[in-house]
């Protein structure tokens, strides 16, 4: 009789933990302040959107150290699922890991059955990020080539502009680019010849995971100024170095918050026309990121 008893002691110990997981899932929770509900567990997660202080949610069962999963039903009667941290959910504040949130009296879940999230915040929940824009600037290693001549003048330079992109969906963006660059160096005989640009150019990009990316553009470099042409290159202006001109290159995003970040981008840039000036480059910038 005594092994019997040790058989069902050893099996209850074990079937606890699971059981005391089921009875986790489907409890509500309230929020305790105003928090961010995340796509992923993961501190650089995309947004879903932001829960005001009070909300009342259900907690899903899903939990790590510092998120747990929930769902919250929304004023047209839609269910959008994501990851709070656990300490916003109400006796949770001082908690982490895998304990049991806090239980909604039934008066207060009555009181908030009546209790809908507001239309702005309703609106934030389930709408996907659509656009972010930003800032950009580097240097680059310029190569120009002219087409009466035998030299290549090469040298480093600079590039600053902005850019406006649109999230098309989950692994690509597509980006407008503009600015200012500057492509000059010296030749055998340390002869100067440069030019400066005012450059635009449509980018798309592909995530080949959540920060590193590759990218590839087709723009105009427009010529405004020449920089120390020697006696030896006839142009009549910096029109002729104007050109259309593709880039290919690959880049690496990092987050700062939920809707910013930074990072940096190489590329080798090409100008389609090559008479009587060409142009190509190695560019190497650094960008800051807004998401809307």
């Amino acid at each position: 009789m005594a092994h019997w008893i040790a058989f069902f002691v050893l099996i209850s110990v074990i079937s606890f933990p699971s059981f005391a997981e089921k009875k986790m899932q489907g409890q509500k929770g309230e929020l305790s302040k105003e928090t961010i509900l995340k796509k992923y567990p993961t501190a650089d997660s995309p947004l879903v959107g932001k829960l005001p202080r009070g909300t009342i949610l259900q907690v899903e069962g899903e939990e790590d150290e510092n998120f747990a999963k929930v769902s919250i039903e929304l004023a047209d009667g839609t269910v959008t699922e994501g990851w709070v941290d656990i300490k916003t959910i109400k006796g949770r504040e001082k908690e982490s890991g895998r304990t049991s949130p806090q239980k909604v009296t039934e008066e207060t879940s009555k009181k908030n059955k009546k209790r809908h999230l507001p239309k702005d915040e309703a609106s934030l929940l389930g709408r996907e990020k659509t656009f972010y824009y930003g800032l950009d600037a580097g240097g680059n290693l310029g190569m120009v080539n002219y087409s009466a001549g035998t030299e290549t003048y090469s040298g480093m330079s600079f590039d600053a502009g902005a850019h406006l992109g649109l999230f098309l969906n989950s692994y690509a963006r597509g980006q407008f680019n503009v600015g200012y660059m500057r492509l000059e160096g010296r030749d055998s005989l340390n002869n100067t010849l440069g030019f400066g640009y005012i450059y635009a150019n449509a980018e798309v990009q592909l995530l080949v995971d959540e920060r590193i990316f590759v990218f590839g553009n087709l723009g105009y470099l427009n010529g405004i100024g020449i920089t120390g042409a020697p006696l030896t290159v006839k142009l009549q202006g910096s029109s002729d170095a104007s050109t259309f001109n593709f880039q290919a290159g690959a880049g690496y995003r990092m987050p700062m918050s939920d809707v910013s970040g930074f990072g940096f981008k190489a590329s080798y840039l090409y100008g389609v026309q090559r008479d009587p000036i060409g142009v190509q480059g190695i560019l190497l910038s650094l960008f800051l990121d807004f998401e809307g």
